[in-house]
């Protein structure tokens, strides 16, 4: 991954593990890899609709972050187009 621009992660906000696993795997993705904070998109993805409560972990207040389900197709697409459009930006800055 040495010549990556950029990390998608995708989890499931309902599956506890996954929230304690999520540092882990920002470490390894991104940190290990020497990108910065604003080089990593997260997408918290629930697979049905829920009334549960979302609690962020404390890595979404460095991270461009999203709490999405089945009906936000939209809305995912126009957020990894902003994604991308700033590591456009990002790269021709260096």
């Amino acid at each position: 991954m040495a010549d990556a621009d950029g990390v998608v992660l995708v989890y499931n906000p309902d599956a506890p593990s996954q929230d304690e696993q999520l540092l882990d795997w920002f470490d390894f993705f991104v940190k290990k890899n020497g990108l910065k904070d604003e080089q990593c998109m997260i997408f918290a993805h629930r697979s049905a609709d829920s009334n549960e409560r979302f609690r962020p972990p404390p890595l979404f207040s460095r991270v461009s972050a999203a709490l999405t389900g089945p009906q936000s197709g939209a809305d995912v697409k126009s957020l990894f187009e902003n994604f991308l459009n700033e590591l456009f930006t990002l790269k021709q800055r260096k």
